[in-house]
């Protein structure tokens, strides 16, 4: 015989088991219906990567094919210290000689663990380390790694404890593709070429370098010299890695155009060296001095002391990256004769057998 006691716990539990299915249906609904949009964005941002391709900025050319200015591949390089554990003070004194760093500084920065500005304590994942390493360095420093000597006996290790060092030496650093603006004739027609300015932003969540022009050639024909910029939109697993049949959008860079000019290396190469020796044995204010070819306009060499060397022009003063001959207003001088002359022919009062001393 069914109690009503029986009967009143049944309707009880059957009463809990609707409440539960019920209250998961709403949840579900909240979830994949109201909240859908939110949740798909979120999920597609774990998954989906986005990265865009930085161009080959175009050379600068003299007018027999000699590099003024040109562009080579280098690295960025960056570390996840959470890799590191416990060994980032040793895996900081192998690096800091590599990347140029102080030591003590590099030990701060590959800490795993960093207090942020409300003062928690927190897994530090990410540290922007170098840019413009060489490939070469890249190289040294991905060998260091592999063959970092720590202080374990390694022989001794359990599986996971293996897994865990062949990350460090693996994981624990990694770089992506940058590019460097070198000129390799340091301060010779520095005036003409000009020099860039790199200014770091982000777009979708992806960051990039910006390159512009910022005086001489360099800046006059930018547009020509910066290429068109790439972008590739992928899919990747949990461990950051592309899963290369889902991905979806896939543009080459478009690299940018050469110029060429009509200086002469080897013409502009006496030009600075005459200017040289006039400003040792006058000491000017400045020198400068133009070689054109009358038959065609073409300028041969352009050149102004005191100079700079465009690879590091943050170390000269505003006064010596000035373009004299361009920038500078002067007197017209002998330029002005002809404007005389044609006036007094015109009025008479002179013949064009008439000489002048």
């Amino acid at each position: 015989m069914v109690k009503p006691t029986h009967l009143r716990r049944l309707f009880l539990l059957a009463t809990l088991i609707g409440l539960v299915f019920l209250g998961l249906g709403a949840r579900l609904v909240a979830l994949q219906v109201v909240q859908h949009d939110k949740y798909r964005k979120i999920a597609e941002s774990n998954v989906q990567s986005f990265a865009l391709r930085e161009p080959k900025r175009g050379d600068i050319l003299d007018i027999n094919g000699n590099p003024l200015a040109t562009t080579f591949p280098v690295k960025r390089v960056f570390a996840n210290p959470f890799f590191l554990g416990r060994h980032y003070v040793e895996a900081a004194r192998v690096l800091a000689p590599l990347l140029n760093y102080p030591e003590a500084e590099l030990i701060a920065k590959l800490n795993p663990l960093k207090m942020n500005q409300a003062g928690v304590v927190k897994t530090n994942l990410y540290v922007n380390l170098h840019r413009k390493v060489s490939m070469e360095q890249w190289q040294q420093i991905t060998q260091a790694m592999a063959q970092i000597t720590l202080s374990v006996d390694e022989t001794k290790l359990t599986r996971p404890e293996k897994r865990f060092y062949f990350a460090l030496r693996t994981k624990a650093l990694y770089s992506i593709d940058d590019q460097q603006r070198y000129y390799p004739s340091k301060s010779l027609a520095a005036h003409v070429v000009g020099f860039i300015h790199e200014d770091e932003k982000e777009f979708n969540n992806a960051s990039y370098t910006e390159v512009k022009g910022v005086d001489g050639v360099e800046r006059w024909f930018d547009s020509q010299l910066k290429g068109v910029r790439g972008w590739r939109v992928t899919e990747t697993d949990n461990r950051k890695r592309e899963i290369t049949v889902y991905r979806e959008q896939e543009v080459e860079p478009r690299p940018g155009l050469n110029v060429v000019l009509t200086i002469d290396m080897v013409i502009q190469s006496i030009v600075e060296q005459q200017l040289a020796e006039a400003m040792k044995k006058h000491s000017p204010i400045s020198a400068s001095s133009m070689v054109v070819r009358p038959a065609t306009g073409e300028i041969l060499a352009m050149a102004t002391l005191p100079t700079y060397d465009p690879n590091q022009p943050w170390s000269y003063k505003q006064d010596e990256m000035r373009n004299r001959i361009v920038a500078d207003a002067v007197e017209p001088g002998s330029t002005f004769k002809i404007v005389v002359v044609s006036s007094a022919l015109n009025e008479g009062v002179i013949k064009f057998t008439d000489t002048f001393d």
